[in-house]
Protein backbone atom coordinates (compact mmCIF):
# COMPACT_ATOMS: atom_id res chain seq x y z
CA UNK A 1 0.00 0.00 0.00
CA UNK A 2 2.93 2.33 0.74
CA UNK A 3 4.39 1.74 -2.75
CA UNK A 4 1.01 2.42 -4.34
CA UNK A 5 0.72 5.66 -2.36
CA UNK A 6 4.25 6.70 -3.40
CA UNK A 7 3.45 5.93 -7.05
CA UNK A 8 0.26 8.02 -6.86
CA UNK A 9 2.13 10.86 -5.21
CA UNK A 10 4.81 10.74 -7.94
CA UNK A 11 2.13 10.77 -10.62
CA UNK A 12 0.41 13.78 -8.98
CA UNK A 13 3.75 15.58 -8.80
CA UNK A 14 4.41 14.96 -12.51
CA UNK A 15 0.93 16.24 -13.39
CA UNK A 16 1.52 19.38 -11.33
CA UNK A 17 4.91 19.93 -13.00
CA UNK A 18 3.31 19.59 -16.45
CA UNK A 19 0.57 22.07 -15.58
CA UNK A 20 3.05 24.60 -14.20
CA UNK A 21 5.14 24.21 -17.36
CA UNK A 22 2.07 24.75 -19.58
CA UNK A 23 0.99 27.85 -17.65
CA UNK A 24 4.52 29.25 -17.75
CA UNK A 25 4.56 28.78 -21.54
CA UNK A 26 1.15 30.43 -21.84
CA UNK A 27 2.27 33.42 -19.78
CA UNK A 28 5.48 33.76 -21.81
CA UNK A 29 3.48 33.91 -25.03
CA UNK A 30 0.97 36.40 -23.62
CA UNK A 31 3.77 38.57 -22.24
CA UNK A 32 5.55 38.53 -25.60
CA UNK A 33 2.37 39.64 -27.38
CA UNK A 34 1.74 42.34 -24.75
CA UNK A 35 5.30 43.59 -25.25
CA UNK A 36 4.70 43.77 -29.01
CA UNK A 37 1.56 45.83 -28.41
CA UNK A 38 3.56 48.21 -26.21
CA UNK A 39 6.35 48.51 -28.82
CA UNK A 40 4.12 49.37 -31.75
CA UNK A 41 0.85 51.12 -32.37
CA UNK A 42 0.79 49.63 -35.86
CA UNK A 43 -2.08 47.14 -35.79
CA UNK A 44 -0.67 45.15 -38.72
CA UNK A 45 2.64 44.63 -36.91
CA UNK A 46 0.92 43.62 -33.68
CA UNK A 47 -1.40 41.14 -35.45
CA UNK A 48 1.48 39.70 -37.48
CA UNK A 49 3.48 39.17 -34.32
CA UNK A 50 0.45 37.61 -32.59
CA UNK A 51 -0.27 35.06 -35.33
CA UNK A 52 3.43 34.23 -35.76
CA UNK A 53 4.08 33.81 -32.04
CA UNK A 54 0.90 31.88 -31.32
CA UNK A 55 1.24 29.77 -34.47
CA UNK A 56 4.84 28.85 -33.60
CA UNK A 57 3.91 28.00 -30.01
CA UNK A 58 1.07 25.72 -31.10
CA UNK A 59 2.73 24.25 -34.19
CA UNK A 60 0.19 25.80 -36.57
CA UNK A 61 1.81 26.91 -39.82
CA UNK A 62 -1.13 28.87 -41.24
CA UNK A 63 -2.71 32.00 -39.82
CA UNK A 64 -4.66 35.14 -40.56
CA UNK A 65 -5.71 38.15 -38.51
CA UNK A 66 -8.70 40.33 -39.36
CA UNK A 67 -10.02 43.71 -38.26
CA UNK A 68 -13.64 44.82 -38.11
CA UNK A 69 -13.85 48.50 -39.05
CA UNK A 70 -16.35 50.60 -37.09
CA UNK A 71 -18.03 51.59 -40.35
CA UNK A 72 -18.19 47.97 -41.53
CA UNK A 73 -19.71 46.87 -38.21
CA UNK A 74 -22.77 49.06 -38.92
CA UNK A 75 -23.27 47.48 -42.35
CA UNK A 76 -25.93 44.72 -42.48
CA UNK A 77 -23.38 42.52 -44.29
CA UNK A 78 -20.08 43.49 -42.64
CA UNK A 79 -16.69 42.57 -44.04
CA UNK A 80 -13.59 41.72 -42.04
CA UNK A 81 -10.35 43.16 -43.42
CA UNK A 82 -7.26 40.94 -43.56
CA UNK A 83 -4.39 42.65 -41.73
CA UNK A 84 -1.77 39.91 -41.41
CA UNK A 85 -1.22 36.34 -42.54
CA UNK A 86 1.28 33.50 -42.50
CA UNK A 87 1.68 30.36 -44.59
CA UNK A 88 -1.08 31.20 -47.09
CA UNK A 89 -0.57 31.16 -50.85
CA UNK A 90 -1.08 34.18 -53.07
CA UNK A 91 -3.91 32.31 -54.81
CA UNK A 92 -5.80 31.96 -51.51
CA UNK A 93 -5.50 35.55 -50.23
CA UNK A 94 -8.13 37.15 -52.53
CA UNK A 95 -10.78 34.92 -50.91
CA UNK A 96 -10.12 36.39 -47.46
CA UNK A 97 -8.83 39.94 -48.06
CA UNK A 98 -12.37 41.20 -47.36
CA UNK A 99 -14.06 38.28 -45.65
CA UNK A 100 -17.84 38.44 -45.15
CA UNK A 101 -18.58 38.01 -41.46
CA UNK A 102 -21.97 36.42 -42.24
CA UNK A 103 -21.45 32.72 -42.80
CA UNK A 104 -17.83 32.72 -41.64
CA UNK A 105 -16.46 30.49 -38.91
CA UNK A 106 -15.56 33.71 -37.07
CA UNK A 107 -19.26 34.54 -36.83
CA UNK A 108 -19.96 31.02 -35.60
CA UNK A 109 -17.28 31.43 -32.87
CA UNK A 110 -18.87 34.58 -31.40
CA UNK A 111 -21.65 32.85 -29.43
CA UNK A 112 -19.15 30.25 -28.21
CA UNK A 113 -17.30 33.14 -26.55
CA UNK A 114 -13.90 31.73 -27.43
CA UNK A 115 -11.96 29.60 -29.88
CA UNK A 116 -13.91 27.41 -32.27
CA UNK A 117 -12.21 24.45 -33.98
CA UNK A 118 -13.56 23.54 -37.43
CA UNK A 119 -12.78 21.61 -40.59
CA UNK A 120 -12.83 23.21 -44.07
CA UNK A 121 -15.76 20.96 -45.05
CA UNK A 122 -17.84 22.73 -42.34
CA UNK A 123 -17.24 26.21 -43.76
CA UNK A 124 -20.52 27.84 -44.84
CA UNK A 125 -19.21 30.21 -47.53
CA UNK A 126 -18.79 28.03 -50.63
CA UNK A 127 -15.99 30.00 -52.38
CA UNK A 128 -13.97 30.15 -49.15
CA UNK A 129 -14.60 26.46 -48.44
CA UNK A 130 -13.33 25.50 -51.90
CA UNK A 131 -10.28 27.76 -51.48
CA UNK A 132 -9.51 26.17 -48.08
CA UNK A 133 -9.63 22.71 -49.64
CA UNK A 134 -7.38 23.80 -52.55
CA UNK A 135 -5.00 25.32 -49.97
CA UNK A 136 -4.76 21.85 -48.39
CA UNK A 137 -5.89 22.85 -44.90
CA UNK A 138 -7.03 20.07 -42.57
CA UNK A 139 -8.47 22.19 -39.79
CA UNK A 140 -8.78 25.71 -38.46
CA UNK A 141 -9.50 27.46 -35.21
CA UNK A 142 -11.22 30.85 -35.13
CA UNK A 143 -10.67 33.20 -32.21
CA UNK A 144 -12.92 36.28 -32.12
CA UNK A 145 -11.55 39.45 -30.48
CA UNK A 146 -14.43 40.87 -28.46
CA UNK A 147 -14.76 43.98 -26.28
CA UNK A 148 -17.94 45.00 -24.51
CA UNK A 149 -19.93 42.52 -26.57
CA UNK A 150 -18.63 43.94 -29.85
CA UNK A 151 -16.48 42.14 -32.43
CA UNK A 152 -13.23 44.03 -33.03
CA UNK A 153 -11.53 41.42 -35.17
CA UNK A 154 -10.36 37.82 -35.14
CA UNK A 155 -7.43 35.50 -35.47
CA UNK A 156 -7.68 32.27 -37.44
CA UNK A 157 -4.97 29.63 -37.20
CA UNK A 158 -4.77 26.31 -38.96
CA UNK A 159 -2.72 23.44 -40.25
CA UNK A 160 -2.34 21.28 -43.31
CA UNK A 161 -1.63 18.31 -41.03
CA UNK A 162 -4.37 16.39 -39.24
CA UNK A 163 -4.37 17.16 -35.52
CA UNK A 164 -6.58 18.09 -32.61
CA UNK A 165 -6.41 20.93 -30.11
CA UNK A 166 -5.88 20.19 -26.41
CA UNK A 167 -7.77 21.98 -23.69
CA UNK A 168 -4.56 23.80 -22.73
CA UNK A 169 -4.08 25.03 -26.32
CA UNK A 170 -7.66 26.27 -26.48
CA UNK A 171 -7.14 27.99 -23.13
CA UNK A 172 -4.09 29.79 -24.52
CA UNK A 173 -6.07 30.94 -27.55
CA UNK A 174 -8.90 32.17 -25.35
CA UNK A 175 -6.43 34.16 -23.26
Amino acid sequence: ERRRAEAELQKAYQTLERRVSERTRELQILNAIAAAVNRSLNLKEVFQYAIDTTGDALGLEVGAAFRMDEEAARDPNPLLTLLAHRGLSGEFLPYVEHLPLRGSMIEKAIPAGGPLVWKPSEYYLEPVRQALVREGLSFGVSVPFMAQGRLLGAMVLGSRAERSMSGEELSLLAA
